[in-house]
């Protein structure tokens, strides 16, 4: 009805994304983000990813634009 659009932070595959974003406790986030996707997925719920670039990912942009690909992400903003 309000045509929302949920943004997810994700930086890439799990090495990338888990050097900087970790819980409180400094464990890694992937495997929780994959999973609230999955659910977003589940129930047709539009969403973007919302990426960082950082000194660890700036070289990686090919293969965190691929992973993206292969992940079926509509959309994706850098």
């Amino acid at each position: 009805e309000y045509k929302f659009l949920v943004g997810v932070s994700l930086d890439g595959p799990d090495y990338l994304h888990d050097h900087y974003r970790k819980t409180i406790s400094q464990k890694p986030t992937h495997a929780l983000v994959m999973h609230g996707i999955e659910r977003l997925k589940r129930n047709n719920v539009e969403f973007n990813i919302l990426t960082l670039i950082n000194n660890k990912t700036v070289k990686k942009a090919k293969s965190i634009y691929y992973y993206f690909i292969c992940h079926f992400f509509k959309y994706f903003i850098v």
